[in-house]
């Protein structure tokens, strides 16, 4: 997969994420609230050295959370900002930290162990639930001027919006039922569903011991999608959008088409103004609105946007990195090696751009444009 990297992620948007283990069963889920329609399920299969994934998330496949094939899930909420700095007892880490967990760690406990090794950064403004199969599952968080562990000790843990709800309901799961089942935890997510500017999007709720996804998508919960991530593996890396899967919410494909349509319009009024202010469209702004086109497959107006965005920010690479990306999934290989190369002379250690050029060098016929 080939990671399109924006300044991640920036969201204040209440989120849900759970966990319950009871009985035989443990279930991990989440509420994911956000304006961003273009939500997608995606699966990195076993490779050597690393586990298999599967990811949750938006059109820019930054994964928002995920399970691996050993059962171990995470997912983050945003919005408490908090005084974090950089420890010198720590290693500063260039990547992406949540995706290292993922590939290399098995358990909750391994997983704390690299997030004691490295600083990171989205703990300015972040806290993550860890879960695994054996039930044990902990909030990772800077609390109090240094980072902490909130271990589950009741068998159930919650954090995000209406989090006082979803541990009463979780509770009340534990003292009255022998076991937990699905039904259980989607009444949960269905009770601390949003709505209005930052609706829920898609839940999920991760069978960590059979490595199963139950999805649902914008706050419908009556209709539910399962993916077998072992299945899935199997296809090899893959994504999926998650509108496709359900054809008959009307409310999703109504959100889904405002906002492609905003984003046509945030175009044209680029294009009119070129010289529009940078207060008004700065990088990130331009960088989302270019990568949400191309995956619209609206190229054309997105190659125009990423240009403009490479243009006004060309010592960042990022944004030729964003630019090679939509290069790329439209079928101009040259200029999207060309791109990579910029990225290459600005961050020589990029791997990003560094296994894209390889692979598109070695290529015989380019990617057909669709």
């Amino acid at each position: 997969m080939i990671l399109i990297i924006l300044l991640l992620p920036l969201q204040m948007f209440p989120c849900l994420i759970l966990k319950i283990a009871h009985g035989n069963c443990v279930l991990a889920g989440n509420n994911e609230d956000i304006d961003n329609p273009l939500t997608k399920i995606w699966f990195e299969p076993p490779k050597k050295g690393k586990y298999g994934i599967t990811y949750f998330g938006y059109s820019v496949n930054y994964p928002q959370g995920g399970m691996n094939d050993q059962g171990l899930f995470f997912d983050a909420v945003a919005g408490n900002k908090t005084d974090w700095r950089p420890s010198p007892k720590r290693l500063d880490y260039t990547g992406n930290l949540s995706r290292k967990i993922m590939e290399e760690c098995a358990t909750v406990e391994e997983a704390i162990s690299v997030y004691n090794k490295y600083n990171k950064s989205s703990f300015s403004y972040a806290r993550y639930l860890l879960a695994d199969r054996t039930g044990t599952s902990a909030i990772v968080g800077w609390i109090d001027g240094d980072l902490k562990f909130i271990r589950d000790k009741g068998g159930f843990q919650a954090i995000g919006v209406k989090e006082d709800t979803a541990a009463s309901m979780l509770k009340s799961i534990k003292e009255q039922k022998d076991a937990v089942i699905v039904d259980d935890v989607k009444a949960v997510l269905q009770a601390c569903h949003q709505e209005g500017r930052y609706p829920t999007q898609y839940s999920n709720i991760c069978d960590l011991k059979n490595n199963v996804v139950y999805m649902f998508l914008y706050h419908d919960y009556s209709v539910c999608v399962k993916f077998d991530a072992n299945e899935e593996f199997k296809k090899g890396e893959h994504n999926y959008r998650l509108l496709p899967f359900f054809p008959d919410n009307v409310k999703a494909r109504k959100a889904d088409e405002q906002y492609r349509q905003s984003l046509l319009d945030h175009h044209k009024k680029l294009t009119e103004n070129p010289k529009i202010s940078a207060s008004e469209y700065g990088w990130r702004e331009l960088s989302f609105i270019g990568i949400d086109l191309t995956d619209y497959k609206d190229y054309r107006e997105a190659i125009a946007v990423l240009e403009l965005t490479a243009e006004r920010y060309p010592d960042n690479w990022r944004s030729h990195n964003n630019l090679a990306f939509s290069y790329r999934t439209a079928g101009e290989i040259e200029l999207a090696v060309k791109s990579y190369r910029k990225v290459l002379e600005l961050d020589p250690a990029n791997q990003n751009a560094l296994k894209a050029i390889r692979k598109l060098t070695q290529k015989k016929t380019p990617i057909k444009k669709e």
